[in-house]
């Protein structure tokens, strides 16, 4: 079973007049329950065929949208149709807030062609080719360009918070110049000063890392929690990972 996904757009308006601000609306054509794991909070992904509609928690929540809900909606081509809200499933991350059923959409979406297309398991056979898996995709162009997009962004911002982390123990070490000619006069020689100011500049730089690592786990932590059980729930985990 396959799912092809075209964006149209859309304007939700009420029975006297229309909305001025279109939104965007994935058609679906074939079986949702099988293309894609939505968490359904109302609803059933099974039920959206015929005049009928999904949308998100977020959009039904904005617009007053119960399940059964008759809501009118102008199509990409200008008609104004009535579709019965089938399904009502929780926000996800890089998906359009409303669905349309196929045949809702059938003959209003001019010459479009499908975006995507969601295929159950394995494919490759029915297809007559050869199709990449997603579990070992091979090299991937777009990390490398990713990779290089970051260290232009973050390059110049280390090298700007190591210079003022110089600067500081620069400062901090020249105030200082009374305690170690205090220590001098003490009877400690100059190789013991030295270790001591060493042994200090080791001990801050590694309570600051573990600081760091700690704040920086916890907003990881937090992050891809939010996304396994608020955006993507349902489907494959997040791992949690610190470069």
């Amino acid at each position: 079973t396959g799912l092809g996904a075209a964006t149209a757009a859309f304007d939700d308006h009420g029975e006297d007049s229309p909305a001025s601000v279109p939104s965007a609306a994935t058609v679906v054509d074939g079986d949702l329950a099988t293309a894609w794991t939505l968490p359904a909070v109302d609803g059933s992904a099974a039920d959206l065929h015929g005049a009928t509609l999904a949308a998100s928690t977020d959009q039904a929540r904005g617009h007053g949208w119960k399940l059964g809900d008759q809501v009118n909606l102008r199509l990409a081509d200008g008609t104004v149709t009535s579709l019965r809200l089938a399904l009502v499933y929780r926000t996800q991350l890089g998906l359009d807030e409303v669905l349309l059923s196929g045949e809702a959409a059938a003959g209003h979406l001019a010459d479009a062609r499908p975006a995507a297309v969601h295929l159950d398991a394995e494919p490759a056979d029915r297809l007559g080719g050869t199709l990449t898996d997603a579990r070992d995709p091979g090299p991937d162009p777009g990390a490398h360009y990713a990779w290089i997009a970051t260290t232009t962004i973050l390059g110049p911002a280390l090298l700007y918070a190591l210079i003022a982390i110089v600067n500081t123990m620069v400062m901090s070490t020249a105030d200082r110049r009374r305690d170690f000619a205090v220590l001098r006069l003490a009877g400690t020689v100059r190789r013991q000063v030295t270790w001591m100011v060493a042994l200090e500049a080791v001990l801050v730089v590694a309570t600051a890392a573990l600081l760091a690592l700690a704040v920086t786990a916890l907003t990881q932590y937090g992050t891809t929690a939010l996304l396994d059980h608020r955006v993507l729930a349902g489907q494959a985990a997040v791992p949690l990972r610190l470069p």
